[in-house]
């Protein structure tokens, strides 16, 4: 008798379920039924999710058991890839400015302005070759290809800022003052910089030109230099002569020393004295000049001191002067 009522029971309880999903399998069957157009209209992607999901509702919808979460769940499965049906999107326009990038001579623009153009290149033509891609990425891919052809910077004519720098580089200095070969040695260094950046830009050029030919401008015509004088006086035999001796070098009256530096005409040549004197009751002396060319090289001279007394009267000493002088600085 138990067993009776249960089976009543199931058979009614089933009843009723079947009568509470009836509604909702109606609901159901409203979304599989709605329509959609041809396959080719949307993204393989979108679609084949569609149909995953137009499957599945099918299925819930014929089973004769199933439970409102089911037919719930598989109604919004299906709503949410009707709604993710993308259609495929026009890509003429991608195409056309696709072409158009990849025709750009790259060469003749900064290096490091076509960085964002190569980037959008590769992902457009990724994007252009996807069968899924959407709507937003063909646009995206439009614009980031406008963002890259946009940020090119033409390179500058270099040659002008060529010809200033060799005019620059070949000038005679020899003939200028240190310190405005010094600003133009300055100028050089920082226009080769320039030539040799594959980044510099117009403004760039224009402003290493303006700065070479201005240092060009001031470059200042030299008359003197500044001369280190090296030099030495020493007695190479006394013969008798004596054995208590002074010397002395001068340069036009003034004493002076090795290492000393003195100031004269550029490319001319000094004469240097070098006197020696041996002491006793009656001095005896002799000098000897040394020419000099300040263009550079060592110049020597021997001179003698007389004994002019005593049982060694006639004999000789003999001194040497030794001169150079080394060009510090042109003024």
């Amino acid at each position: 008798m138990k067993r009776i009522w249960c089976l009543i029971l199931c058979v009614g309880l089933l009843v009723t379920l079947t009568g509470c999903h009836s509604e909702l399998k109606a609901e159901l069957q409203t979304v599989i039924d709605t329509q959609i157009e041809s396959e080719d209209t949307y993204t393989p992607n979108s679609y084949d999710n569609y149909l995953s999901a137009l499957a599945e509702a099918e299925s819930v919808k014929e089973k004769s058991i199933v439970t409102a979460q089911q037919i719930k769940d598989a109604k919004s499965n299906l709503e949410t890839a009707l709604e993710e049906l993308y259609v495929k999107p026009d890509k003429t326009e991608l195409k056309q400015k696709l072409d158009e990038a990849k025709k750009l001579d790259q060469s003749k623009y900064l290096p490091n302005s076509t960085s964002t153009l190569v980037n959008a290149i590769d992902e457009s033509t990724t994007i252009f070759e996807d069968d899924n891609a959407t709507a937003e990425d063909v646009q995206r891919a439009i614009t980031d290809l406008s963002t890259g052809t946009n940020a090119l910077v033409v390179k500058p004519d270099k040659t002008g800022l060529a010809k200033l720098l060799s005019k620059a580089k070949n000038l005679d200095k020899n003939k200028y003052t240190t310190a405005s070969v010094g600003q133009l040695e300055t100028a050089i260094t920082s226009t080769s910089t320039t030539m040799n950046n594959e980044n510099a830009t117009s403004s760039d050029v224009v402003a290493a030109q303006k700065s070479l030919q201005t240092a060009l401008d001031n470059m200042v015509k030299a008359t003197k230099g500044v001369y280190k004088i090296t030099c030495s006086l020493s007695r190479l035999a006394t013969n008798h002569v004596g054995n208590d001796w002074s010397s002395g070098i001068t340069y036009n009256g003034k004493t002076i020393h090795s290492g000393d530096t003195i100031t004269a005409s550029l490319n001319g040549s000094i004469t240097i004295k070098g006197t020696a004197v041996e002491h006793d009751s009656i001095p005896d002396s002799g000098s000897g000049s040394v020419t000099i060319p300040l263009s550079g090289g060592e110049k020597s001279t021997q001179f003698y001191v007389r004994e002019n007394r005593g049982r060694y009267s006639g004999n000789l000493a003999v001194w040497e002067l030794t001169c150079s002088a080394t060009l510090i600085e042109r003024i």
